[in-house]
């Protein structure tokens, strides 16, 4: 993988999705309270310098952008890894057996139709090289794991299984 610009981007998961616990929802598109996309923002906002504000086009994620920077931009290369067929499934529906095959391989597998984490972090090597200023970057956990091996923090294999809290200032440091 080529190298990325090392500039020091603050990563912001979108908020929880209540409604959503125990589904496979990747890079479907869920609409997310306002009043909860205005608290985590009041939050958020005491924490973070200004800086330009790039988001997944996802609605979980460029509202919280918008109640950040009312000129944040979209980008879709921070939109969440694809699970394809499983996207909308209940964790507890997927087949076990294909579960068990992912576990063994995050990085390479990949659910029917949809994408794996190769994927991801390819297509995020790609808009990491066109950025030359900081930001802070409203998008998904996949995509801040993709990050933390793109920028050389950790292994990819680690980088995989790295946990990501929701709506909280992450600086990845190499």
């Amino acid at each position: 993988m080529p190298a990325v610009k090392r500039i020091k981007h603050i990563f912001i998961r979108h908020p929880p999705l209540a409604d959503m616990q125990g589904i496979c929802y990747g890079a479907l598109d869920i609409e997310i309270k306002d009043a909860v996309v205005l608290q985590y923002a009041d939050a958020l906002k005491k924490q973070l310098p200004f800086l330009p504000v790039i988001s997944s086009p996802l609605q979980r994620c460029f509202s919280l952008a918008q109640a950040l920077d009312v000129n944040a931009k979209q980008d879709a290369r921070l939109i969440e890894m694809n699970f394809g067929d499983w996207q909308g499934q209940h964790w507890d529906s997927i087949d076990r057996l294909a579960l068990d095959a992912w576990a063994k391989d995050v990085t390479k597998f990949r659910a029917p139709n949809g994408e794996n984490f190769i994927d991801v972090i390819t297509r995020l090597n790609v808009f990491f090289n066109q950025l030359e200023v900081p930001h802070i970057l409203i998008t998904h956990a996949g995509v801040i794991r993709a990050a933390h091996y793109l920028l050389g923090a950790v292994p990819i294999e680690q980088a995989a299984a790295i946990g990501i809290p929701y709506a909280a200032p992450i600086i990845i440091r190499a």
